[in-house]
């Protein structure tokens, strides 16, 4: 009995050890874990499977990665991430002086082609893109409770993360001449330069700012002749 037991002591050891096992002499890379990052979507940036990833920094639970922790990427896939990230165009420097006012002659909005993806669960709009107490609403006021967690629309570089003038702590995104601004946020969980993928999770429903109640205010910009950036109605990309 005791025989037995010993063996299959012996043979799940082996199995969770195999599971661990990676090429030692394998060129890799630090990476230093972000806030808001997951393994998940740092697998996907780098082009390297999940169960690779986790073997190769001995992670069974996703869920217990921390802000500021190191963990290890091959360095051909970290390579190819930093490659596609300069390929990427975004502006370098961004200042909010560029965003100009509103603009209801940007015909099609074909520019960009994929469709935005919703970012709150709550799809209750409490204010569209139209004039409002005696000026224009610039985007879309999304009604959620503090906390709620803000998602990206898109992919694309973050260009701006810190507090702005009337739009309290504020995420702003580029993805060549497109631009999504998230507003009033209690908290932003991304920094500058970082690159997002579409639904990743960037900030919380908040109401710093100029708000009257938590909520996210949400705007869809684009670059024109002039160099600034012009809301449009964000309605129209999705």
């Amino acid at each position: 009995m005791i025989k037995i037991r010993s063996f299959i002591f012996l043979s799940i050891l082996l199995y969770f050890s195999s599971c661990f096992i990676f090429n030692p002499s394998e060129p890799v890379e630090k990476y230093q874990i972000r806030r808001g990052d997951t393994l998940s979507q740092i697998a996907k940036d780098n082009q390297i499977s999940l169960i690779r990833l986790k073997k190769l920094n001995s992670i069974y639970n996703e869920n217990t990665i921390r802000a500021g922790a190191f963990i290890v990427i091959p360095k051909k896939n970290f390579a190819r991430r930093r490659a596609s990230r300069r390929r990427k165009n975004y502006t370098e420097n961004f200042s909010l002086k560029k965003l100009g006012e509103r603009t209801s002659s940007l015909g099609s909005v074909s520019f960009y082609k994929k469709k935005l993806y919703w970012p709150l669960r709550s799809k209750a709009i409490t204010s569209k893109f139209k004039p409002r107490w005696g000026r224009f609403h610039n985007g879309l006021d999304l009604s959620a409770d503090k906390g709620t967690p803000i998602y990206s629309a898109h992919s694309g570089r973050v260009v701006y993360s810190a507090k702005a003038r009337g739009y309290g702590n504020l995420v702003i995104i580029q993805n060549g001449d497109l631009l999504t601004l998230y507003a009033h946020n209690t908290r932003n969980l991304v920094r500058v330069s970082d690159w997002v993928s579409r639904k990743h999770k960037i900030a919380t429903v908040g109401r710093t700012g100029n708000a009257t109640g938590n909520h996210l205010h949400f705007e869809t910009r684009r670059l024109v002749s002039n160099g600034k950036y012009l809301a449009f109605n964000p309605l129209k990309l999705f």
